[in-house]
Formats: structure tokens, C-alpha cells, sequence
């Protein structure tokens, strides 16, 4: 080694100890109140996982990120999409790969208890209800179709294979009225796909989850004939019977109806780790709840989501820290399961 290499390293070793000489005797005269203040102002990033950028969990959860950045100290929550939408995000939140996600009722009722599509009880909780879900049932004029039963033999959209559209439409929605698989040929589409598909007429129905002023179905509505297809009494009877968080509902007035059909209705949700601390889960609803005028802005249905619908068709026990929260306003989530 050179004798100019030699020089190099013992100046570097010098000049590395006074530093760390000088930290520690920095160190020594702050005080342990302004360290303590220090690690308690260390940043929480916490994820919000929601569904496809195409869907309207995307913006609304990007807004709630937005509200919760503002006004929760020294928490940074970021929007997350979830191509695999509600199944994927129990999944995510228990696997503690997010904190927050969206949902739908029969999915997380499946996770929190342990049962089908999930192996075993999912760590999550309720967070608080959204805005409303419809499961739409319509079908191109020009193939004949005007009731669910006119379905049989025919090609019928249903959902993302796994997904909880596809499970719900094919294990009770046309079991309920006496369509079984087999009895259709289903086409298991994502929303575009099914939409598109409809356009080009390659599937002659459709059945799938959504909300209203969904700017597909708007098109699609716009562009081609459809009919109408309306819960019957008795399958709406069976369906509620067996899952309380749906209920059967007028829809009018949305993608050019005219006259009110029947259509099975419930809320999506929101959902979070159990393993969150009650007061974390306090400050971050009491945020969203107290700036509400913001999501309000920035969809249509986000003006559902509402302090007395807090708790409205939710399927699992709430977090204690959103518990505590609607406590304070009146509201107490009563097990829809339970008659």
C-alpha cells in the first residue's frame, strides 16, 4: 500500500471518530422530552387497497388517501389497486399487505369466519359502510330475453371467475330462480369485457355488480337495445333469507329506465386489520366522517356514504376504533345475520 493510501485512510478514520464524537455529545445535551417527540413524530405509511383503476373504488379511495394525509399527523396512506378486488384484499389485509380495502358484504362475512373461497379466519374487521351496490341483470332486446328464466341455453356474462360477482350470480342469484350451471353457458368477463362483449353481441346477458352512473353501463346503454331483467318475489325471498345484507330494490331512472325493475341491492364496504390500534382506527374515520363534503365531490355515489349508513348492511363486527366513533354520533352496528 502506498504511503499516500496509508495518509488517505487514517485522515477518513479521523475525521469518521470526531463525527461521531460530536453526535454524541449533541446527543447528550438534547433534552429526552424533544427526543421523545422525535420518534413520535416518525411517519406511519399505511396502505388503502381498492380495485382496478376502471373502477370507482379507485377515486374515492384516492380522495379518502387525500383526507387522511391532511389530517391525520404523521400518517402517509397510499391508494393500492387490486386487480383481484374484494377476495384479494381480504387476503391483503390479513397477509398485512394494506391496512385499508374495500369490500363487499358476502366476502368479507367468508373471511372473518373462516369459509369458502378462504381456508381458514381472515385477521379483518369492518371499517365502515360505503355507497350502494346493484346487481344489474340485462339482456340485448334483439335475443328475446325479458325474464331470468328466459336465460336457460343462452350465453350469459357472470363475473371474474373467483371473483365474488361471479360466485354470488352463480351459486345463488340464478340458482334462486332455478338456473343452474348448465343451464346457460357463462361467460366469466370482467366489466369491460362484458360490456364490450354486449356491444358486439357475443354474450346475450349479463349479470354483474355495480353502482349507479357507471360510465360503461351508460354507454353501453346508450348504444344498444337492452331488456330489463327483474328479480323475482320469491328468488329475492330466497336470497335475502339466506344473506340479510342484500335487499331487493326499485332502480329507475338510471342508464334509461323508465319503469322501475327490481334489482338485488346492497353496500360495499370497507374493511381493516384487527390487529390495528383502536385509537389509530378512531382518528382515521373521524377524518374522513368530519370532511365528507370532499369525497361528496368526487362521485356520484360516494354521496351514499353517510354518518346514520355508517354501519348499513355490514356483515362483520366493526373495528372498536370506527365503533367508537359511531357510538359518539348514535349509530351501533346490529349483526344483519341475526334476526
Amino acid at each position: 500500500m502506498r504511503a499516500k493510501d496509508k495518509a488517505y485512510i487514517t485522515q477518513r478514520r479521523f475525521f469518521k471518530i470526531a463525527g461521531l464524537m460530536v453526535l454524541i455529545l449533541l446527543m447528550a445535551g438534547i433534552p429526552k422530552t424533544l427526543l421523545r417527540s422525535a420518534e413520535a413524530a416518525k411517519v406511519i405509511n399505511i396502505e388503502l387497497r381498492t380495485s382496478t383503476m376502471a373502477g370507482v373504488w379507485y377515486p374515492i379511495g384516492c380522495a379518502m388517501a387525500n383526507i387522511i394525509n391532511k389530517n391525520v399527523p404523521n400518517v402517509n396512506c397510499s391508494t393500492v389497486t387490486s386487480p383481484g378486488m374484494s377476495i384479494e384484499n381480504v387476503n391483503r389485509i390479513h397477509n398485512r399487505e394494506g391496512e385499508l380495502a374495500f369490500s363487499v358484504p358476502a366476502t368479507m362475512y367468508a373471511g372473518y369466519h373462516g369459509r369458502k373461497p378462504f381456508e381458514h379466519k381472515m385477521d379483518i374487521l369492518g371499517w365502515f359502510s360505503a355507497y350502494r351496490g346493484i346487481y344489474l341483470m340485462a339482456a340485448l332486446q334483439k335475443t328475446g330475453i325479458k325474464r331470468v328464466a328466459d336465460l336457460r341455453g343462452k350465453k350469459v356474462g357472470t363475473g371474474t371467475p373467483g371473483s365474488f360477482t361471479n360466485r354470488f350470480v352463480e351459486n345463488v342469484l340464478l340458482p334462486a330462480h332455478g338456473l343452474n350451471p348448465g343451464d346457460y353457458k357463462a361467460e366469466r368477463l370482467t366489466w369491460p369485457e362484458m360490456m364490450n362483449a354486449m356491444k358486439d353481441g357475443h354474450i346475450d346477458a349479463f349479470l354483474g355488480s355495480m353502482s349507479k352512473g357507471n360510465a360503461l353501463m351508460q354507454e353501453l346503454s346508450m348504444s344498444r337495445k337492452l331488456n330489463w331483467l327483474t328479480v323475482e318475489k320469491e328468488a329475492a325471498k330466497t336470497i335475502v333469507q339466506k344473506d340479510p345484507y342484500f335487499y331487493a330494490g326499485d332502480l329507475v331512472g338510471e342508464y334509461g329506465i323508465k319503469k322501475p325493475v327490481i334489482q338485488m341491492m346492497y353496500r360495499f364496504q370497507l374493511m381493516c386489520g384487527s390487529y390495528l390500534e383502536e385509537r389509530f382506527i378512531y382518528d382515521l374515520t373521524k377524518a374522513i366522517f368530519t370532511h365528507l363534503e370532499q369525497l361528496h365531490n368526487v362521485a356520484v355515489v360516494a354521496k351514499d356514504i353517510t354518518i346514520p349508513a355508517g354501519f348499513e348492511g355490514m356483515s362483520i363486527p366493526p373495528h372498536p376504533g370506527s365503533a367508537k366513533f359511531f357510538a359518539e354520533h348514535g349509530v351501533y352496528w346490529k349483526d344483519p345475520l341475526k334476526k
